[in-house]
């Protein structure tokens, strides 16, 4: 069965076609522009290629801006299980989900994260944590993305209740800075694994790898490609 994607992408047994024609490695990045996918910036392109003892001509790696208005981080977690999970996984189940979940414990070791923020003045959000209860974080706060955005903070926790891997990738044109952003948590080769941009400290994106006719959002430990295992494992 045949799913379109754009009005001239679409998804054929797994593989992405433009018009009927095969997508392949030397053109992905020109035709998937259409859905909106494009390449990485330029400098994480050396980091992963460096990687590499013989790098691609051209990379493989890709990015999709996945919605903002508050809800990136969210957007960017649902895609990745489009049309791979068969379950429709969006923004607000997540968030129902991590506010189903979070402990007292675990709300109390992020909001003192949110606290030492607010006192330095990098706290972004429009609510004071020295205001909220533990009842109206997770029934309020959490579930209203004009007040939460969601952030790197909060992965552990989305990573502990959707039971898998989550990888992040930094990168900062302001200050130059490209690197693999480490969450100090384990990686679990059983679990699916998603890879997320973080960029500028105000957005997400998802990245993907293609192969095989397809770009790859939601990897498996035989799938993530090699040059992100170095930084894993």
């Amino acid at each position: 069965m045949d799913y379109y994607l754009t009005d001239k992408i679409i998804l054929r047994n797994e593989r992405l076609f433009y018009e009927d024609k095969l997508i392949k490695n030397h053109n992905w990045h020109l035709l998937l522009s259409d859905y909106g996918w494009g390449k990485l910036p330029t400098k994480l392109i050396t980091l992963l290629n460096k990687q590499l003892d013989k790098p691609v001509r051209n990379s493989l790696f890709g990015c999709l801006d996945c919605g903002s208005e508050g809800d990136c981080l969210f957007h960017c977690i649902g895609y990745s299980f489009k049309n791979v999970e068969g379950d429709e996984i969006d923004s607000d189940f997540i968030r129902n989900i991590v506010s189903e979940k979070i402990t007292e414990n675990e709300y109390e070791e992020i909001i003192m994260i949110y606290r030492v923020l607010q006192d330095t003045g990098d706290f972004e959000e429009q609510w004071n944590p020295y205001d909220v209860t533990y009842e109206m974080f997770t029934k309020e706060i959490l579930l209203d993305k004009s007040l939460y955005w969601g952030d790197i903070y909060l992965l552990s926790l989305i990573k502990k209740y959707l039971d898998i891997n989550i990888l992040v990738f930094y990168t900062n044109e302001f200050e130059d800075k490209h690197y693999y952003y480490p969450l100090m948590e384990t990686y679990n080769e059983s679990l699916k694994t998603i890879i997320l941009l973080y960029e500028n400290e105000l957005h997400f994106t998802l990245m993907g790898y293609f192969r095989d006719g397809n770009m790859i959002t939601l990897f498996t430990d035989t799938t993530i490609p090699c040059e992100i295992m170095k930084f894993i494992k």
